[in-house]
């Protein structure tokens, strides 16, 4: 997949958002982002920060590398 890193990851966010049963407005107020940023952000424009990303992690009840895009992902081939 060869999707740009910010929509990839907006992707899996909106995705987890879908599974757990949430809205983007409960996690964007759990991970303690203002949601107009959050959205904005979805779209993207601009994008989610590290520190925001382990925050939401923890808000839909998923491990950061749910939210590294395989580009970033260290194949366990070269390990």
């Amino acid at each position: 997949d060869n999707m740009e890193p910010n929509k990839w990851i907006a992707h899996q966010i909106e995705t987890a958002i879908q599974e757990e049963h949430t809205s983007s407005h409960a996690v964007a107020k759990a991970a303690g982002i203002a949601w107009t940023t959050f959205q904005r952000r979805l779209i993207p424009v601009g994008n989610f920060d590290w520190d925001e990303l382990m925050r939401i992690a923890t808000a839909l009840n998923r491990s950061p590398d749910y939210f590294t895009p395989p580009q970033f992902q260290h194949s366990k081939e070269a390990a």
